[in-house]
């Protein structure tokens, strides 16, 4: 069976990084792929959706493979954790970038045997150019979380505060 690795550094609530990893995990699984996904730190609920995947804590549970079809790194932290842990191996790497702010979403130093740098928008992408120029295995894959996680938002009705209630916020 093909097995990818997954790397985040966190998998237990619904944050743009786990929605993310998390719709990939699925596409990978539905296309035959043996999915094991590395993180600091596994909670629930988001786990009770993900029964079937192999989700590991990487600082307390061991890797079970270390060949792999694929390694998806979307944040280096983990994946250079996993690196100087074990020595892994892998036929294709796939790196992610989701954010123009985060250090965590900083390019890895395995950037150079990246064989697709994956960016959730045009902004992400032209930052990557940046740092790296202009390259072919850039591409935007836009947000791939599924719009039943859109659809229950429920919008914030806005206040209008009293004048006593923004003067006690102040003068606190």
């Amino acid at each position: 069976m093909k097995k990818v690795l997954m790397t985040n550094l966190y998998f237990e609530k619904y944050s743009g990084s786990e929605l993310h990893i998390s719709e990939m995990a699925r596409l990978f699984e539905r296309k035959g792929y043996d999915v094991t996904i590395a993180v600091f730190r596994k909670a629930y609920p988001l786990m009770t959706e993900m029964r079937k995947l192999h989700i590991i804590e990487c600082q307390s549970e061991e890797l079970k493979e270390f060949d792999f079809d694929i390694i998806f790194v979307q944040h280096f932290p983990v994946f250079d954790y996993l690196c100087c842990k074990y020595n892994l191996t892998f036929r294709k790497l796939v790196v992610s970038k989701l954010s123009v702010i985060s250090e965590v979403e900083e390019l890895p130093v395995c950037i150079i045997d990246a064989d697709v740098i994956l960016c959730v928008s045009e902004e992400c992408a032209e930052l990557v150019r940046k740092q790296i120029g202009v390259d072919e295995r850039i591409r935007v894959f836009k947000n791939c979380v599924g719009q039943e996680f859109f659809d229950y938002y429920q919008g914030k009705e806005l206040k209008k505060l009293k004048k006593l209630q923004l003067f006690q916020i102040i003068f606190r």
